[in-house]
C-alpha cells in the first residue's frame, strides 16, 4: 500500500508541482522562469517556495479562467517578501565613499520583481493591474533606498503640475481638516494647498519621480470606471502621510511598507511620527539606512525591533516591547511610555503621573501639592503667538468691554474631537471625545506650551459589543494626559477662555488666587481624585464631556456656558447599539424618549459606583442621573455644533474692563 501511495505522490509532483525551489537562493532561476512564456512560476501558500506549474494544473486553471492566477499570486507574495526585506535587511553603505554594500543581492531582488511586473503587462484583469502597481511601488522604494542620497534630479514640471491638481482635489475633500468655528471662507483657505504641501510635491517630483508617475497612474485608473477598482490607494496613503500628517516624503518614498507597519502598531493615525526621520546608524565602517525616531531627545532605530532603548530611571526595553506598551491601547490600556513633540518617546505613565524607576522598582510620582506640578508634565503641543491666533481665532476678535488678548496671558480651553462631519454620525460615542487643555507662555522659548488632559472609563469599550455592555454602566474614571489632540483624522474644536492672576474688582466673582492658579489647582485636585479612585465614569451623564465641563465651571464659575448637554434622543453609537438607536429615530417623534428609556432598562442602568461631588462620596448610576430623570446627556460633538451655530466666546466676568 505504501508503494502505491509513493508512486501516486511522485505522479502528483510531476504533473502539478514539477519543480520546487526556495526563493531566497534561486532568484536568478526564478527570473529565468518568468522570462519563459511557457513556464508558470507560482508561490506556495506560505510564500516560502516557488514552483513551476504542472501540466494538469495548468489545464485546470485554463478551464477555470485562472490561467494568470499564478502571475498575480507571484506579484503579491513578492510584495510581502520585499516588505520583510525592507524591515529586516537594511541597505548598508561604506562610510568613506557611500558605496552600497551587497549591491548584487539587492539588484537580484529588483530584477526579479521587474521580471514579475513584465509578466503581468499582458494581463488586463483588475487584480493583475493592482498587483502590478503594488509591486512597482516596492521596486521604486528599493531602488531609492539603494542610493545613499537621492540623485540631483531636475524637477519634472509636468509631473509636478499633475500632482498639484490631484493634491488640490484630494485636500478639498478632507472635511476633518476644517474647523467648526471658522467661517466658510476660512475653511476654504484651510483646504487649499499651503507652502509645506507644495514643498512635499516638489521633493516627490524631483527626487522620487518613479513614485510620482505611479501616483499619477493610479489617479488615471480611478477616473476610468472600468479600472477604478484596481487602484491600490497609494494616493490616499501618500497624501495622508505628507499633506495631512506633515511627514517626510523621503521616508514614505523609500520605505513602501512603513505606513502599513506603523498602522499595525497603532501609530499611523497619530501625529507622534513627527519625531521620525530618514537617517543612518553607524556600525564600524558601515552606515545603515533606516528610520530613526526620538526617545527623550535622542534618536533610535525604529525598524530594528530587537534594539534596546534606554530611558531615565535606568529603564531599558526593546523597540518591540516599547511599541507593545505604547500603542496597544486595547490590550494594554496603561503603559510606562508616552510620546511628546520635539522629545519623542519618554518614560512616563500617563495615569500614575510619574516615571518608572527600575532601581527602586516603583514610580516617581509628581508632587501635586506644589503649584509648579504641571512643569513636570511634558507639553503635548507648542504654539508661537502667531500660531496661537490660528488655534484660537475667536480669542483675538475685538469684543466690546473686553480687554484685548495680550501675549503671555495663560489660557484654559475646552476641547472636543470627532471623526465624522455628518451631524448624525459625529455624535457617535466611539468616534468623539472631550477634554481640556492648559496653555501657558514660556518666555525663554517665546512660545506657548500646551498640556491636554482627559477622562476615560476604566476599562473603556473598544468595539460595538463592548459598547452594549458599557451603555448604561458606571465604572471607575481615569484622568490622563490626553492623546486625542494629536489625532490627524478627526476634526478638532477649541473653546478657549483667558486666565488671569489679577485680583477681582469689587462686586465681581471671588477669585482670591486668580483664575490661572485656580486652574492649576483644580487640575491637580482632579488628578488626585482619579488616582484615588474617587471619580466615576458613566457614558451618558458622567462621561468625558461632563468632566471637561466640570473643570471649566470650577475655574470660571457657574456662569460658564453649557457646552455639551443634549437630549438623550440625540445619542448615537457603533454596532448593534447604534442600530437600535437608529431604529428608535425612525419611529414617531413622541415615542423617542419613552423608547429610549425602555431600551436603557434592558442595559441595567442601576449599575453604579461612588464618585466625589462637592467634597462628598456619592453613589451614582444612570438610573439616578439626569440622563434618566430629565432625558439629558453630554456629548463631545455638541461643541462642534454650537461653534458652527456661532457660540460666542466666553470671558469670565473678572476679565471684563471696568
Amino acid at each position: 500500500m505504501s508503494a502505491i501511495f509513493g508512486v501516486a505522490s511522485e505522479v502528483f509532483t510531476l504533473l502539478f508541482r514539477a519543480k520546487k525551489h526556495v526563493i531566497d537562493f534561486t532568484l536568478l532561476d526564478l527570473q529565468k522562469a518568468l522570462s519563459d512564456p511557457h513556464q508558470r512560476a507560482r508561490f506556495n501558500a506560505e510564500g516560502k517556495c516557488w514552483y513551476q506549474e504542472g501540466r494538469i494544473q495548468r489545464l485546470i486553471n485554463l478551464l477555470l479562467f485562472r490561467k494568470d492566477a499564478g502571475k498575480i499570486n507571484l506579484a503579491i507574495v513578492l510584495c510581502q517578501r520585499m516588505d520583510k526585506l525592507e524591515r529586516n535587511v537594511p541597505c548598508s553603505f561604506a562610510k568613506d565613499n557611500h558605496t552600497l554594500i551587497d549591491q548584487p543581492f539587492f539588484r537580484d531582488w529588483v530584477d526579479t520583481a521587474k521580471a514579475a511586473v513584465k509578466s503581468l503587462e499582458t494581463v488586463r484583469s483588475q487584480a493583475a493591474i493592482r498587483a502590478k502597481m503594488l509591486l512597482e511601488r516596492r521596486i521604486s522604494a528599493l531602488e531609492s533606498r539603494m542610493m545613499h542620497t537621492p540623485k540631483d534630479h531636475v524637477l519634472d514640471q509636468n509631473a509636478f503640475d499633475q500632482m498639484k491638481t490631484i493634491a488640490t482635489e484630494w485636500k478639498a475633500k478632507q472635511k476633518q481638516m476644517t474647523r467648526p468655528e471658522y467661517t466658510p471662507a476660512q475653511n476654504a483657505e484651510l483646504l487649499k494647498l499651503n507652502e509645506n504641501d507644495l514643498k512635499a510635491l516638489t521633493v516627490l517630483c524631483t527626487d522620487y519621480q518613479a513614485y510620482a508617475k505611479l501616483l499619477i497612474e493610479e489617479y488615471r485608473l480611478r477616473k476610468d470606471k472600468k479600472t477604478a477598482g484596481a487602484a491600490p490607494l497609494l494616493l490616499d496613503q501618500f497624501f495622508s502621510w505628507t499633506i495631512r500628517g506633515g511627514l517626510s516624503v523621503g521616508m514614505i518614498s523609500e520605505f513602501a511598507a512603513l505606513p502599513g507597519w506603523l498602522h499595525e502598531n497603532k501609530a499611523f493615525t497619530r501625529a507622534d511620527n513627527h519625531t521620525m526621520r530618514l537617517g543612518f546608524t553607524d556600525a564600524g565602517n558601515e552606515s545603515k539606512k533606516t528610520i530613526l525616531r526620538l526617545k527623550e531627545g535622542q534618536p533610535y532605530d525604529v525598524l530594528n525591533k530587537h534594539n534596546l532603548v534606554r530611558f531615565r530611571g535606568d529603564y531599558s526595553v526593546t523597540v518591540k516591547e516599547l511599541f507593545e506598551y505604547h500603542y496597544n491601547f486595547k490590550n494594554i490600556r496603561e503603559g510606562n511610555f508616552e510620546w511628546r513633540p520635539e522629545h519623542g518617546d519618554h518614560n512616563f505613565h500617563n495615569v500614575k503621573f510619574g516615571y518608572w524607576n527600575a532601581l527602586k522598582k516603583d514610580y516617581e510620582i509628581i508632587d501635586f501639592t506644589k503649584d509648579d506640578w504641571f512643569q513636570h508634565v511634558r507639553p503635548t503641543a507648542f504654539a508661537t503667538y502667531d500660531q496661537l491666533k490660528l488655534r484660537y481665532p475667536k480669542l483675538f476678535e475685538a469684543a466690546p468691554g473686553v480687554k484685548p488678548f495680550e501675549k503671555g496671558t495663560p489660557i484654559m480651553a475646552a476641547r472636543a474631537t470627532t471623526k465624522h462631519i455628518h451631524p448624525e454620525d459625529r455624535r457617535r460615542a466611539d468616534h468623539s471625545h472631550a477634554f481640556v487643555e492648559y496653555a501657558c507662555y514660556n518666555a525663554q522659548d517665546d512660545r506657548y506650551e500646551i498640556r491636554e488632559f482627559g477622562w476615560f472609563g476604566d476599562p473603556f469599550p473598544e468595539d460595538g459589543l463592548e459598547f452594549l455592555a458599557f451603555f448604561a454602566n458606571t465604572v471607575r474614571a481615569t484622568f490622563k494626559v490626553d492623546y486625542n489632540g494629536i489625532y490627524l483624522y478627526r476634526q478638532q474644536a477649541y473653546y478657549p477662555s483667558p486666565l488671569t492672576n489679577e485680583m477681582p474688582q469689587p462686586g465681581q466673582e471671588a477669585t482670591p488666587e486668580g483664575s490661572n492658579l485656580r486652574a492649576i489647582r483644580v487640575l491637580a485636585h482632579k488628578i488626585k481624585q482619579a488616582m484615588a479612585g474617587k471619580i466615576a465614569f458613566q457614558l451618558q451623564t458622567f462621561g468625558c464631556p461632563y468632566h471637561a465641563q466640570d473643570v471649566m465651571s470650577s475655574i470660571f464659575g457657574p456662569s460658564y456656558p453649557d457646552l455639551f448637554t443634549v437630549p438623550r434622543t440625540a445619542a448615537a453609537a457603533p454596532g448593534p447599539l447604534g442600530a437600535i438607536l437608529r431604529g428608535i429615530k425612525i419611529m414617531p417623534k413622541f415615542t423617542h424618549d419613552r423608547l429610549m428609556r425602555a431600551i436603557m432598562i434592558l442595559f441595567a442602568p442601576w449599575r453604579g459606583g461612588y464618585t466625589e461631588l462637592n467634597g462628598k462620596q456619592v453613589w451614582i448610576s444612570c438610573w439616578r442621573s439626569d440622563a434618566w430623570a430629565k432625558g439629558k446627556i453630554h456629548q463631545p460633538a455638541e461643541l462642534h455644533i454650537k461653534l458652527q451655530r456661532g457660540l460666542a466666546l466666553y470671558y469670565p466676568r473678572f476679565f471684563l474692563t471696568v
